[in-house]
């Protein structure tokens, strides 16, 4: 799948490539994409703030105050209006920062240097996306993680589900999407997207992804299965017949249900087999990695390109792991408890001369394997015939 290349100022590039363990500033908040006559974007931290833009009983407000309402709710909401128009490509490549240009591949975008960055080409240029894709990529960098659409169109839904899958200064994606459907007997039309999990839900006067992004969201990077956050307020479990729910689980899809003593997810994974909490950790590990090395440009004087300096990277590097790893971001080895990670840092004799005269250190590369979870069990018993 070709990239979309959304260009970022930054001095940090990182392109995170993880190891499955099956072939199969943000990243706590909601944003809500609503149809509008304007693009705009907007952050709120009480249902009051949101009410004085959006008034009460509007798709952005009910979904506002579901994320608000639930317990430990995450320290905004994002809202951003989009001006419907799919006019537009979603086959863009366009110029990096930093003298890069992007070729498309079918793994996201190979990452070159360039002559240029004025001459670096694509089959078209991201600025030409329209509507909610373009507004998603206007406001790609901003403070959210969780994509929202309170009033569900699907044409929408699949612009900015390919934007999400695409985006990004590395073309391989970033953000999470859970749109919320009220027809589960149709194909799902997000089956082949790793960073869309979708949702069906009878009551559709309930904002159950909102909801389940209010009380889900806030929680630690890594500590939760999104199959087991329950209990949301105000959100209905269904009653649908078991033939129904088959047809829900046979259509990948998730809704809403009571197991045992709570209600809570039938799963939390999409028909690609890809778990929330997967991308959601990996999306953790890039933009902490990205901030921390970023600070440690910013804060060092000057980052000298020799071993202390190299030395002062890899000490980012391997911090950031080992916090994912605590996290449960990481899975872990269970003899010797320690991450599952591999990380490569070289030093200035291994690199290439050119980069080293540009100041741009490109020895730096790991690995790891995400932590898994028990999200069922199978139990068997051997019973003594009865005489």
């Amino acid at each position: 799948m070709a990239g979309i290349v959304i260009p970022k100022v930054t001095d940090v590039n990182v392109t995170i490539d993880i190891d499955h363990p099956q072939s199969t500033v943000g990243l706590t908040n909601p944003n809500l994409f609503v149809k509008g006559d304007k693009e705009g974007y907007g952050e709120y931290t009480t249902i009051e703030d949101v009410m004085a833009d959006y008034p009460m009983g509007t798709p952005a407000y009910n979904a506002a105050y579901a994320v608000f309402a639930q317990p430990n709710a995450p320290e905004l909401v994002a809202i951003t209006s989009y001006v419907k128009d799919n006019s537009g490509s979603l086959t863009a490549a366009a110029p990096t920062p930093e003298d890069l240009e992007s070729t498309p591949t079918a793994d996201g975008a190979e990452i070159t240097e360039s002559e240029s960055p004025t001459t670096a080409t694509g089959d078209v240029d991201w600025t030409k996306l329209t509507g909610v894709a373009k507004a998603a990529a206007d406001y790609f960098y901003r403070n959210w993680e969780f994509a929202l659409m309170p009033e569900y169109d699907e044409e929408d839904a699949l612009y900015l589900a390919t934007l999400i899958e695409k985006g990004g200064y590395d073309g391989k994606g970033f953000h999470l999407f859970f749109p919320q459907v009220s027809d589960f007997t149709k194909e799902n039309p997000f089956k082949d997207f790793h960073r869309t999990w979708c949702f069906y839900h009878t009551d559709a006067d309930e904002y159950y992804t909102a909801a389940l992004v209010g009380k889900g969201g806030a929680k630690t990077v890594g500590s939760i299965s999104w199959k087991f956050v329950s209990d949301l307020v105000d959100i209905t479990p269904e009653s649908l017949p078991i033939t129904d729910m088959q047809t829900i689980d046979k259509n990948g899809y998730i809704a809403y249900y009571t197991k045992g003593a709570n209600s809570n997810q039938t799963t939390d994974a999409n028909p690609l087999g890809d778990f929330i909490d997967t991308y959601h950790g990996a999306d953790w590990i890039k933009s902490e990695t990205e901030t921390q090395l970023q600070n440690l440009l910013n804060n060092s004087g000057k980052l000298t390109f020799d071993k202390a300096g190299v030395a002062k990277i890899e000490q980012v590097l391997r911090t950031i792991l080992n916090q994912a790893t605590s996290q449960t971001i990481i899975d872990t080895d269970d003899d010797t408890g320690d991450g599952i990670f591999n990380l490569t840092v070289k030093q200035r004799a291994d690199l290439r001369k050119a980069d080293i005269a540009k100041r741009l250190y490109k020895g730096a590369f790991f690995d790891y394997q995400p932590s898994g979870a028990i999200n069922h069990i199978n139990v068997g018993i051997t019973q003594d015939a009865l005489a």
